[in-house]
């Protein structure tokens, strides 16, 4: 007997958007996940010129704070290798730091920054004009963290080489190294006239 052909695959959609509502307010508003925003070309332009950053600024070709290495205890679970083009942001205070100390937008990042622009995933009243580059080894990851108030929004992310997962909220456990927990507190009760 013949098997029964499996239903294709459903595609995912371009866009996502999420909703959370907290005291009547969508706390998620405005954020979107775009799936398949660069080409695999692309994709390994980007790869390839970041790979080559990297490698320079290993070699010592790129200074400080244009490549930054984490490194030490601290950094366990969070070794990234760091580019910063535009402005620079001071990762020990945990805020940006002086404008001009890097060099601007380099030709491949301009153009990600046009196409998104052009493809309308980004306004063009809000086009960026600094960027972070963090490469990552297996095992690393970013810690939690709340983007600088500073920084225009929309904040935009690029994962490159696979997706990766994102726990949004405000309050964070660790569980092991790369490993949070969102801090759920217990629902507030309403006080009755008997209590």
């Amino acid at each position: 007997a013949a098997a029964a052909a499996e239903p294709p695959a459903r595609p995912r959609p371009r866009v996502e958007t999420f909703r959370c509502v907290a005291s009547g307010r969508n706390v998620l508003e405005g954020l979107a996940l775009h799936r398949d925003v660069v080409t695999p070309a692309e994709e390994a332009e980007l790869i390839a010129f970041v790979r080559g950053e990297c490698a320079r600024g290993r070699a010592g070709d790129l200074k400080k704070p244009t490549y930054l290495r984490a490194k030490g205890e601290r950094s366990r679970g969070n070794a990234r290798e760091s580019l910063m083009y535009g402005g620079f942001f001071d990762f020990n205070r945990a805020r940006p730091g002086k404008r001009g100390i890097v060099p601007p937008l380099p030709p491949p990042i301009t153009r990600l920054v046009d196409k998104l622009v052009g493809d309308g995933l980004l306004p063009e009243a809000a086009r960026p004009d600094s960027c972070i580059v963090n490469q990552y080894g297996a095992g690393d990851c970013i810690p939690p963290h709340t983007d600088h108030a500073s920084y225009a929004r929309p904040i935009s992310t690029l994962s490159l080489l696979g997706e990766e997962p994102m726990l949004l909220g405000t309050k964070f456990r660790n569980l092991r190294p790369c490993a949070w927990a969102p801090v759920v507190l217990p629902a507030a009760r309403n006080a009755s006239p008997s209590e």
